[in-house]
């Protein structure tokens, strides 16, 4: 059952089932970093506490992410106007050999920096 402050206004079904599910995820995600940060203080192990720290960064970033999916989801189910959270993809309508070449400059940089960090270990 959807609860009244995630009922979207005009929403098809797919749209309201999608951003109950959105609401309900970020929901129970407030409760699992509070577990993270009860066992990132609860414990003497410093290596521990940085890794569960690291998690709790991981999930902090997928929360905000999720929220702007689930607004954006909410602004055009709702014919919101304006410009959504999440920008619609226009890869195609703006740069397309631009934003080709600036990709494949930064693939293979980080291919530079992923195969070139094993090479100079072997020299």
């Amino acid at each position: 059952m959807t609860r009244s402050e995630d009922r979207l206004e005009g929403a098809s079904t797919w749209e309201q089932d999608l951003y109950s599910h959105m609401r309900a995820h970020l929901a129970e995600e407030v409760s699992l970093l509070s577990e993270y940060c009860v066992a990132a203080e609860s414990t003497r192990s410093r290596a521990f506490a940085y890794l569960v720290r690291l998690l709790m960064d991981d999930e902090r970033s997928h929360h905000m992410m999720m929220e702007a999916l689930a607004a954006t989801l909410k602004h055009d189910a709702e014919l919101g106007g304006g410009t959504p959270e999440v920008p619609y993809l226009d890869f195609y309508r703006v740069e397309g050999q631009v934003l080709e070449e600036l990709t494949q400059k930064l693939l293979d940089r980080e291919r530079e920096d992923c195969f070139g960090a094993f090479s100079q270990g072997s020299k």
